[in-house]
């Protein structure tokens, strides 16, 4: 099965999943929960935030919606001409290379046993898609010019992180999840990768209903 076909299967998988609980849970089990993150990688350090809706699938296993937007991606300066390239010896002008992404996911979450019921370590996976744009921006004496490249593509996420009950309904929590964003190779030069890799690091608040 070609890599396409199996990414496209997951996503599918993880995007029903929630939706199939949300008509089965019961509100007292649903939760959402914020995250105010950094993300570390190509581009990192950059700020990030999101936001997950949890339902229940079974004890100890439940699926979420998660949205995130990562902002202020820096990828470097690069020169016009690719270095494996004849021109770069004859002329080539710097750029810098900006960039944001925002996602839409959907994973499976499995809570991990704990003697202590107010500390809880889960596990997840999922997949999703991702849009990012990037910007090109050329400096020279006389002139400033800019230009945005977009795509879309698929997202694969795997994660962990613990939760710390304050109560019946809020808990606050340290995550940790890696994304591979499949971006389309809109650049074909061998100095700006083609996918996007970033480790979100961060906190996270959340209320059960």
């Amino acid at each position: 099965m070609p890599r396409s076909t199996r990414v496209y299967t997951l996503m599918a998988v993880c995007w029903l999943a929630p939706a199939a609980a949300f008509g089965q849970a019961n509100d007292r089990n649903a939760r959402i929960s914020a995250f105010v993150t950094e993300s570390f990688g190509d581009g990192g350090p950059a700020p990030t935030i999101g936001l997950t809706a949890g339902y229940p699938l079974m004890a100890k296993l439940r699926v979420e919606l998660d949205a995130s937007y990562v902002r202020n991606l820096d990828f470097g300066r690069f020169f016009s001409c690719p270095p494996d390239r004849i021109c770069a010896a004859v002329a080539s002008f710097p750029f810098a290379l900006r960039g944001e992404a925002v996602s839409l996911g959907g994973n499976l979450v499995s809570e991990l046993p704990w003697r202590a019921r107010r500390i809880r370590p889960y596990v997840l996976g999922g997949a999703g898609v991702a849009h990012i744009r990037r910007t090109e921006r050329f400096e020279s004496f006389f002139f400033t010019t800019r230009r945005t490249l977009t795509s879309t593509g698929p997202l694969l996420t795997a994660g962990a992180g613990i939760d710390f009950l304050l109560g019946s309904r809020v808990a606050v929590g340290v995550d940790v999840r890696y994304r591979r964003l499949l971006e389309k190779d809109q650049f074909q030069r061998s100095d700006i990768p083609p996918n996007l890799d970033l480790t979100r690091i961060g906190s996270s608040i959340s209320y059960r209903f």
